[in-house]
């Protein structure tokens, strides 16, 4: 029975590995394509090659005004949908002016009224209905973030799953947030994806039905506590093997700091584009681990330990390396106990290593012996990370020394292996947001949808 049910499992996931490489590939097909159709517009239609892409001379900027002059000049045309006499349906794909062997009508030229309106503030390729085309799902996931609409955190328990209970019933703001990719996805598919029809506005059956969204959120959940064994392996897996060379050439097993997922989407601006964002948020890594390593400040006691192991592991090491140079046989012949001498060269790289790790780097502000107050500094390079991140609550002003500011802060920039030990989490905790937090969300979503949305002409809601 027991070698059944293994037999089982490894049919399961066979399957589901071969059915997630299939989707891989079919999605990777289908982006190649896109990419070649894309590449195709940008050199025969706006004149952009590949060198000025690799080379960053051509801004987002310049690709919308191009595309606005082909526009204009009728070179491509975006396709407009049925029923668009409102400017609420547009479309977002481009077509390319066919030649004189091609059926005429199949290719609109924009009049000379149309042409002066696509160029205006409002035409379906100007700066910003473009980015709005693009950031129609990212804006309302963003204002989801920005007003605390989604409940990430792990349901309530009742009184009587003492002492659980205690540990887990806490006030919102307290209680830890839970994010993954799978959860991610779970609001795309149950939120983003199904609110929009296929003239790009908003379906009045999505907040007109909280219920209905109720229940994607737990059939998520369901689907999550199914696939939650693979999913777990999958995730391990490719964390692992996307990791492994940075570990063995780096030596940095915690990985670098990096900004978790909730604090990027909370640091998201409206119509921001990715490539943005990233440029924006870019500076912010080096002043934010300066900030945390303010509070890295050792004490006596673990400097001198410090001292004292990297002076001797280093005095010790120095010497058996000089006997390794006159002959490399001493370090695996000579004994010492019941070890040899390349045994304790180990145990002496390994005290290195532990010693060097308790003093402080040469970037620290605690490096040498010149002591300053550090909470004036601690303010400024807070206030210099809110440059670049544009948030900085209340909380924190002028409060950058306190622990509760830099738990608060911590939380959001945390090493990699911290973000998938969370990731981890998250997968595991996720049935039960999805099937139980999320769903007291639905009414609050669907209201906010129904009164926020705006129908902007041809971009849709």
């Amino acid at each position: 029975e027991n070698s059944f049910l293994l037999q089982s499992w490894i049919i399961i996931y066979c399957l589901l590995f071969t059915s997630y490489g299939i989707l891989s590939m079919i999605q990777f097909v289908s982006s190649l394509l896109s990419s070649m159709e894309s590449k195709s517009f940008m050199q025969d239609v706006l004149g952009i090659s590949d060198r000025d892409l690799q080379l960053c001379t051509v801004e987002w900027s310049d690709i919308v005004e191009k595309m606005s002059e082909a526009q204009s000049s009728g070179r491509c045309r975006i396709a407009i949908f049925p029923g668009a006499t409102t400017g609420a349906s547009v479309g977002s794909s481009f077509r390319r002016q066919t030649n004189s062997t091609n059926n005429p009508s199949n290719t609109h030229v924009p009049s000379q009224n149309n042409q002066g309106q696509d160029s205006a503030e409002g035409g379906p390729t100007s700066y910003l209905v473009v980015t709005q085309r693009i950031m129609r799902r990212e804006n309302f996931l963003i204002a989801f973030f920005n007003r605390g609409m989604l409940d990430l955190t792990f349901p309530s328990l009742p009184s009587w799953l003492w002492p659980f209970s205690i540990l887990v019933n806490k006030p919102r703001h307290e209680k830890m947030v839970f994010y993954s990719k799978s959860i991610e996805w779970s609001i795309y598919f149950c939120v983003l994806n199904y609110m929009f029809n296929h003239s790009r506005k908003i379906r009045p059956a999505f907040y007109g039905d909280p219920s209905s969204l109720r229940r994607r959120f737990v059939l998520c959940g369901v689907a999550h506590a199914v696939f939650m064994p693979f999913l777990l392996f999958f995730v391990t897996l490719h964390f692992f093997m996307l990791n492994v060379y940075d570990w063995q050439s780096t030596k940095e097993y915690l990985g670098p700091r990096e900004w978790s997922a909730v604090a990027k989407w909370t640091f998201r601006e409206f119509n921001e584009l990715p490539h943005l964002f990233e440029r924006r948020m870019e500076p912010s890594y080096k002043t934010a681990a300066t900030y945390l390593d303010m509070f890295g400040k050792p004490s006596p006691l673990t400097v001198a330990t410090g001292r004292l192991l990297v002076f001797i592991s280093g005095s010790l090491g120095t010497l058996l390396l000089a006997f390794a140079a006159m002959n490399d046989a001493i370090l695996l012949h000579v004994k010492i106990g019941q070890w040899n001498l390349l045994w304790y060269a180990g145990v002496l790289g390994a005290c290195f290593s532990a010693g060097k790790g308790m003093l402080s780097k040469a970037t620290s502000p605690h490096f040498g012996h010149a002591r300053r107050n550090l909470i004036e500094d601690m303010d400024a390079a807070l206030e210099k990370i809110a440059t670049h991140t544009h948030y900085l609550p209340d909380a924190w002003r002028k409060r950058g020394w306190d622990e509760k500011t830099k738990k608060a802060f911590s939380s959001m920039f945390q090493f990699k292996a911290n973000h998938f030990a969370m990731e981890i989490a998250s997968i595991i905790v996720a049935p039960f947001i999805l099937c139980f937090s999320l769903p007291w969300c639905a009414e609050d979503l669907c209201r906010f949808v129904r009164n926020s949305k705006v129908e902007v002409p041809t971009v849709g809601d």
